[in-house]
């Protein structure tokens, strides 16, 4: 089984919120559009420097059906402490 690191809506606001304060280089534009109770996969990640890991996260797939995806940029620690949820 895969283990699969996650945000949801409001922790995706709240870090989005502390990517901007910290004028850390990714973070996003019109969340407000993202549905409440949907769950937002992290499917990549690289680490920038001893402290930002930069997070490539799905967010929804569009009229055409193609995935979007968006990056933001966190601390390490608040990578860590996302949430993890099991997938076959």
């Amino acid at each position: 089984m895969n283990r699969v690191k996650y945000l949801t809506k409001d922790l995706l606001v709240k870090l989005n919120s502390k990517a901007l304060r910290g004028k850390l280089n990714r973070s996003l534009k019109n969340l407000g559009k993202l549905h409440s109770n949907s769950w937002f996969p992290v499917v990549g990640k690289f680490i920038c420097d001893d402290r930002i890991i930069r997070c490539r996260i799905a967010l929804a797939a569009d009229e055409n059906g193609i995935d979007q995806t968006a990056h933001l940029d966190m601390t390490i620690e608040d990578f860590d402490s996302l949430p993890v949820t099991n997938i076959s």
